[in-house]
């Protein structure tokens, strides 16, 4: 948010004050006000310790800290260091005053760290020990005008942009990378509905659990979504011969449903859950034949992204599914439109759609 123009960061900083407050409330944490200062949003709480976990989860969030604040005078933030700390140190511990400045006053960064330190050594004598470059303990000072915030905890964030602010997306979730690629598009600031195709009821709950794990995501802990039967389609390739062949028309048959779809919700993006890992070749010709069931922008975020896409994986709490791609020859563009000619697979995907079903999927 940093890096935006002006306009652009006022608009994502107002999203991210009300994401913030919204996903308070959620969790039972109402904040009493909020207002922001040069980069930092501040919410007054009576439970700051309790709600820095649910605020640090909201996408656009680097860090949380709960803070107290005190008057922007060296005898001012040293007493309330000391009242800080009161309770939290028992046994000698190292310690380190970091404290950074915003705006004019009559001392330095420095005199800051130096005088809160002095005056914590005199309060807890033979319990405090400096160390700056390893501290087992950092009280963090930050000085903005008349006002001074400290803080000793971190709770670092997520990052990336405010939900729903780049806009929508319609993802089509029927497995594990499926949804770690959605949860990457959302981090990204993409507002997702869901797609949960299956041709079993199994298949759908599975797709079910998998929306509910991404919902815990957003600010309201909802989704929007569509559960899609495809036993038409089931019947349809049922006549195709060649596991390979099979396999592509079916996941042609979910981005020709993602595409009607798509059309319907006036949503121009796609998120696939493709993953180049296990072999670059097949699945980038993969990738080929399903961009030709479709002129929507095709996001498959698995594709380039290594540490983001682990990261996706731990916080779900999924296991990347290994795809197998292997063939010796992948059918060329013309074998697979006369297959879907043949099998009559748009015919029975539209079929299909006539029992789609609308959900809204809770956390």
């Amino acid at each position: 948010i940093a890096l935006k123009s002006r306009a652009v960061r006022r608009r994502l900083e107002a999203a991210l004050i009300s994401h913030v407050s919204t996903a308070l409330t959620r969790a039972g944490l109402p904040p009493s006000s909020q207002w922001k200062e040069d980069g930092r949003i501040f919410f007054r709480h009576e439970k700051a310790e309790a709600a820095a976990r649910p605020a640090s989860k909201v996408f656009g969030v680097e860090y949380v800290a709960p803070a107290v604040r005190a008057e922007a005078s060296l005898e001012a933030i040293a007493q309330t260091a000391s009242l800080l700390l009161k309770g939290r140190v028992k046994l000698p511990t190292w310690f380190a005053v970091r404290a950074r400045r915003i705006g004019s006053h009559p001392y330095t960064s420095r005199d800051v760290e130096a005088e809160t330190g002095r005056r914590l050594l005199e309060a807890y004598p033979g319990k405090l020990k400096v160390d700056l470059e390893n501290p087992q303990l950092t009280v963090h000072v930050e000085v903005r005008g008349r006002n001074a915030y400290l803080y000793l905890d971190v709770f670092r964030g997520l990052g990336g942009i405010p939900f729903g602010s780049q806009g929508d997306a319609l993802a089509i979730l029927d497995h594990a990378n499926a949804a770690a690629a959605t949860w990457l598009t959302m981090k990204r600031g993409i507002r997702p509905t869901l797609l949960i195709p299956g041709a079993s009821r199994a298949e759908a709950e599975r797709g079910v659990k998998l929306a509910r794990k991404l919902a815990e995501w957003t600010p309201t802990g909802k989704l929007e979504g569509y559960r899609l039967t495809l036993n038409h389609t089931s019947k349809s390739l049922a006549k195709v011969k060649g596991q390979v062949l099979r396999r592509v028309l079916l996941e042609k048959a979910k981005v020709l449903a993602g595409a009607e779809l798509s059309r319907k919700l006036q949503v121009f993006s796609l998120i696939l859950g493709l993953d180049l890992r296990p072999d670059v070749e097949a699945s980038l010709a993969f990738l080929s034949a399903l961009r030709s069931a479709s002129n929507l922008l095709i996001l498959t975020p698995l594709a380039g992204l290594t540490t983001p896409a682990r990261e996706a994986f731990k916080v779900l709490g999924l296991k990347r599914e290994a795809v197998r791609l292997r063939f010796q020859r992948f059918p060329s563009e013309a074998e697979l439109k006369a297959a879907c000619v043949k099998a009559g697979l748009k015919e029975a995907v539209m079929k299909d759609l006539e029992g789609l079903r609308r959900l809204r999927v809770e956390a």
